[in-house]
């Protein structure tokens, strides 16, 4: 197949929707509220529309929804809680034996929407990956208004509370494990060979390196990011 060098040395056209990488700039965000303004009045004009939606929140906010694990780790279940009263969830834990028996005793760990109140944040639930096979210590992902960049901090099961100087990873695209007592893995995501951090500040995009993993004494001389 025959190429013609005038096309291969031409300068790519400029992107018209460049603009909308920049997510929190006043242009984007006008254009995606006149895109949702057009979507939602079509979605209005279908017959039933306001049934259905009704319908799908009485379901989605039901007392009587069935409580999922959404982790078994070791001999205890995590689950994620969200009905009308905790709109963004309640990460709680309970013992197998009392799962299996069909009458699980849950301890609340993180009411999301009391930590959000309380650090002035929109926090959304984006999960947890703990260490194994003690399951004790858990890397928690939380988004400041549900995007896919998250804070990424340190949390112990047993006194249900975050890791004072514990490993933490300002907002980022990312996700942290515990390796072990002293040690982190943290997983980048990418796009085309390059950091997929699109829309994030300048300095958030200095934590780039394509595969960083650092172990850090649980002292003050510890650099987690």
């Amino acid at each position: 197949m025959a190429l013609s060098t005038s096309a291969i040395g031409q300068t790519p056209a400029a992107d018209p929707n460049a603009y909308l990488e920049d997510i929190h700039g006043k242009r984007a965000l006008d254009t995606v509220a006149a895109w949702n303004t057009r979507s939602l009045a079509a979605l209005e004009a279908k017959p039933g529309y306001a049934d259905y939606r009704r319908r799908a929140l009485d379901l989605l906010q039901a007392d009587r929804q069935i409580a999922n694990p959404d982790q078994i780790l070791g001999d205890q279940v995590l689950n994620l809680w969200q009905d009308k009263a905790n709109v963004r969830g309640l990460w709680r834990v309970a013992s197998l034996a009392s799962f299996t028996r069909g009458k699980p005793v849950w301890r609340t760990l993180i009411d999301v929407d009391a930590l959000g109140k309380a650090e002035g944040k929109s926090w959304v639930w984006k999960g947890a990956t703990c260490r194994s096979p003690s399951y004790d210590r858990c890397m928690v992902a939380l988004s400041n208004g549900g995007g896919d960049a998250v804070v990424e901090r340190e949390f112990d099961i047993p006194s249900g509370k975050f890791v004072a100087d514990g490993f933490s990873v300002p907002i980022f695209k990312t996700r942290l494990s515990l390796g072990g007592a002293r040690c982190a893995v943290r997983r980048d995501r990418f796009r085309c060979g390059q950091p997929d951090q699109v829309g994030l500040p300048a300095h958030r995009q200095a934590l780039e390196a394509r595969h960083a993993a650092w172990c850090g004494k649980r002292d003050r001389e510890r650099d987690a990011g």
